[in-house]
């Protein structure tokens, strides 16, 4: 065992299932599940959707934790609903910003514990037909956010499967989050022993897997166990009409291969003002503004969406999103004529401070 820190440490635990996270934060706590706690360690559990405010105040009862000379480590299960990214990113900056005076705190680790049932019936729709409906809209979604924003990726219920299935579904989390450390449960007690440097929420937060893509100025890595990756620029807009059409029709499995996720910036043609977020989970898209506006210096000039999947066609992918894009005279016609484009897209709410 290492010898105790003079900091305090905190891993935070993601799961969509609270009895998973609940038992690896009993391992990663290095104690038995189901044991009574040791004095440096407690779990603090929160099923919220107000995660800001959750966020808020798990670090005020952190930070009263360390100023009442608790050491060690402290694990922190989420619920399945919270949002890890927005806790993360909150504590984080709270810890940071404390006082040369005041005891340290910092995040260990940022935890996800998966099954691989899981991904594959969310991500890989496996068992997912068209009778068999996602009673939550946002399961699937909750589910990448987890495996994007993770230091420590646990995998569960590998043995319930062909090791195909395994092999594919370690191949897509290894995209999603390439900096990730991905263990099969077994594993867990021994981590609870080895020393870690610790996370940068915000670091984390600007390092998950599109983003890299995005950022990759090389080829992309050949396939693995099928699973491969397609970025699509364009410095054109959408034709909002033609989108929708291609998103109805023409990403099918049978047309460009199974997209498994998607994420990126997009402009549509019939919104000029504002930079929209492209992100895909399993089936379910959305199409949502995002703070940034047209003429930001920082936003995209067009297109940039990164799509994740298993055997992707390329040419085929490329070719159905290039159709939605402005032909030269649309180009030319100007805002005014994009205005009265048709756009079934949901409504993106007004911003009135811009």
């Amino acid at each position: 065992m290492n010898p105790p820190s003079a900091t305090l440490q905190v891993s935070l635990i993601s799961s969509l299932d609270h009895t998973a996270a609940s038992h690896v934060a009993a391992l990663l706590s290095g104690r038995a599940p189901g044991a009574s706690h040791d004095a440096s360690i407690r779990d603090v559990v929160a099923d919220t959707r107000e995660s800001g405010e959750f966020a808020l105040d798990l670090a005020d009862h952190l930070c009263a934790l360390a100023d009442q000379g608790t050491r060690g480590h402290t694990v922190v299960a989420l619920g399945p609903t919270a949002d890890p990214v927005e806790i993360g990113l909150i504590v984080d900056r709270i810890f940071d910003g404390r006082g040369a005076d005041e005891h340290m705190i910092r995040l260990r680790d940022l935890v996800t514990v998966v099954s691989v049932s899981d991904v594959r019936h969310l991500l890989f729709c496996d068992h997912a037909g068209a009778d068999d409906p996602i009673h939550d809209y946002d399961v699937a979604e909750r589910l990448a956010l987890q495996l994007e924003f993770a230091s420590v990726i646990v995998m569960t219920g590998g043995d319930a499967h062909p090791e195909s299935w395994r092999d594919e579904a370690e191949a897509l989390i290894a995209r999603l989050n390439p900096r990730a450390l991905i263990l099969p449960i077994g594993s867990v007690a021994r981590l609870a022993t080895t020393r870690r440097h610790g996370v940068d929420a915000i670091v984390l937060g600007r390092s998950l897997g599109w983003m890299l893509e995005l950022a990759r100025t090389a080829e992309p890595p050949t396939r693995q166990h099928g699973v491969n990756t397609v970025v699509f620029r364009d410095p054109r807009p959408f034709h909002p009409a033609r989108l929708a059409e291609v998103v109805d029709h023409c990403l099918e499995p049978a047309e460009v291969g199974t997209i498994l996720r998607s994420r990126g910036l997009i402009r549509l043609a019939s919104r000029p003002q504002r930079v929209g977020s492209w992100a895909s989970a399993g089936r379910v898209l959305n199409i949502d503004p995002t703070s940034m506006l047209s003429w930001d210096p920082e936003s995209p000039l067009g297109q940039e969406i990164v799509f994740f999947g298993h055997e992707l066609r390329y040419d085929k992918l490329f070719a159905a999103l290039s159709a939605c894009l402005l032909s030269d005279d649309e180009l030319i016609a100007g805002p005014m004529e994009w205005a009265n484009y048709p756009d079934r897209f949901p409504v993106w709410p007004v911003d009135d401070r811009h």
